[in-house]
């Protein structure tokens, strides 16, 4: 059976001079351990004869499964109260530039420049920054939006075992709908989290969003990917070809064949994480 909630008169308390609080003890009987004790004192009314509820403190352990708690209901004032039961997860976002290393162009279309003909328009499928061996493509800035939740956690859920969950799962993405986002478009960046004064955890999570893509045409190579998910990977071999003829005449590199890869492992993120 569950703990008993019970409210104590004896040690009852008022103050009406400056900001009026009312000081109420009570029982918890029947509490199984002390994270069952703190379950049922979350229980306390949020509200006493029309005062919010500040804090709930003093945990005393009178025997094996009997707790006593003090709750302090008080006039709100500017700094508010530290009653983790009222407090709320926070969500905060941005938006910046995300690195990418990609070796086609956007258009396809080079500007080639000889010495022979000057400056021309080649439909090379924009093999970027190619040798005779291989392309080795660049690293452009691209849009990413990363998001971020603040939660508040009871002192007996953040044992050891869910922190080592926590940190087994960074790097995961999402295999079902999470925040909206479709499953292969969030990225769990990781967390931190530090125990406050009242003994529960505050912990931060961060995410990265990837959007998901269709039809992606690979220059004019007559290539398209059908889909990619956010986070996998896309990558192209290519194959030497001619371009050019006479003395003109040379090797470029030709897309023949894309690929796409899952480089990161997904589950149910608000599962795992006990969001």
């Amino acid at each position: 059976m569950p703990a008993a909630l019970v409210e104590l008169f004896e040690g009852h308390s008022e103050d009406i001079a400056g900001q009026l609080s009312v000081t109420v003890p009570y029982g918890i009987f029947g509490a199984a351990d002390e994270s069952a004790a703190r379950v049922c004192a979350l229980t306390i009314p949020t509200t006493y004869n029309s005062l919010p509820r500040q804090s709930i403190t003093g945990f005393e352990q009178i025997n094996e499964s009997t707790w006593k708690v003090v709750a302090k209901f008080a006039q709100p004032d500017a700094s508010g109260g530290s009653d983790p039961a009222t407090l709320t997860a926070t969500y905060s976002f941005e938006t910046g530039g995300g690195t990418q290393h990609i070796k086609q162009g956007y258009t396809g279309k080079s500007r080639r420049f000889s010495a022979a003909d000057g400056a021309t328009g080649s439909d090379t499928e924009s093999a970027i920054n190619f040798d005779k061996d291989s392309v080795n493509g660049v690293d452009i800035v691209v849009p990413q939006y990363q998001f971020s939740e603040t939660h508040w956690f009871a002192p007996g859920l953040v044992t050891e075992a869910y922190k080592n969950t926590v940190g087994a799962y960074t790097g995961w993405i999402n295999s079902v709908t999470f925040r909206g986002f479709p499953a292969g478009e969030v990225l769990f960046l990781g967390a931190s989290g530090s125990q406050q004064a009242n003994s529960y955890w505050q912990i931060t999570f961060k995410f990265a969003v990837q959007p998901n893509r269709t039809s992606i045409a690979i220059g004019f190579s007559g290539i398209t990917v059908d889909v990619k998910k956010g986070w996998q990977y896309l990558w192209i071999r290519y194959d030497d070809a001619e371009e050019g003829s006479g003395s003109n005449k040379h090797l470029i590199k030709k897309a023949v064949e894309a690929y796409v890869e899952d480089v990161y492992r997904a589950a149910d993120l608000e599962t795992v994480l006990g969001l």
